[in-house]
């Protein structure tokens, strides 16, 4: 409590002071922003390895179709009657089975 004085009379204020607060608020929060970096690098966090990492490379299959109409996969030039056998041997052990096609300005 604050004491005021007025006319030589001595009065109790029941208003709260402030400032001795916000001073006190004001301290505690720099305090603690410059502890926390502090305190954050100390902390030891254990990450759990992937278990579902894929057991063979993402390669793309990539179907180009020349202006001859001969056939090339992944830049190899295959045959017309083996085309599908190759393509299926090609993507059958893949989960994604995705194909770009290629074609020929011409």
């Amino acid at each position: 409590m604050a004491f005021g004085g007025g006319a030589g009379a001595r009065r109790v204020r029941n208003e709260i002071n402030v400032t001795p607060l916000v001073d006190v608020v004001l301290v505690l929060l720099i305090i603690f922003l410059v502890a926390m970096p502090v305190l954050m690098r100390m902390l030891d966090v254990d990450i759990p390895k992937r278990t579902d990492v894929p057991t063979e490379l993402p390669v793309q299959t990539i179907v180009e179709i020349k202006k001859d109409g001969g056939l090339l996969l992944n830049g190899v030039a295959i045959e017309q009657s083996a085309r599908a056998e190759k393509l299926t041997a090609q993507l059958e052990h893949k989960h994604d089975k995705v194909v770009f096609v290629d074609f020929d300005e011409a």
